[in-house]
């Protein structure tokens, strides 16, 4: 679908699903003359969205580990109690939360099962038979 443009005949919309599907070749779309490769490498587009999202879970668990570890800071102020960087069962419980979510990620638990061979168009970068199923699958708790 992708490499397709939608057209607009009054209230109806209409998109060619197979006209821009498996392009193996932007040439007949643009200039590929500036760049190194004509093609699009799936391997890099699938590990780039990958290393993205990964950054994302990462900051998203430091931002709420920092978050829990503040709340249980005010909450022994307003209670008198001494301030420990230990975290209580409150912030652990946080924590613990997105340490999950980080582990998870970093192990493709529930990404799209790839039943295909895939390559890279760039020699000596990856190349391999990548099968994934539920079945083999940690079960979540």
């Amino acid at each position: 679908m992708g490499h397709s443009i939608a057209d607009r005949k009054g209230s109806k919309i209409s998109l060619d699903r197979e006209g821009g599907a498996n392009v193996t070749s932007h040439e007949r779309i643009f200039s590929t003359k500036p760049y190194l490769a004509t093609t699009s490498d799936i391997v890099a587009l699938m590990v780039l969205e990958h290393q993205c999202s990964m950054h994302n879970k990462l900051t998203d668990a430091g931002k709420s580990t920092g978050e829990s570890m503040a709340l249980q800071h005010n909450l022994q102020k307003i209670g008198k109690r001494p301030v420990t960087d230990t975290p209580d069962e409150a912030a652990l419980t946080v924590i613990n939360a997105q340490a999950e979510k980080v582990v998870r990620h970093l192990l493709f638990y529930e990404e799209y099962a790839l039943v295909h061979t895939c390559t890279s168009s760039r020699p000596n970068v990856w190349e391999g038979h990548v099968t994934s199923s539920h079945a083999n699958r940690p079960q979540p708790r």
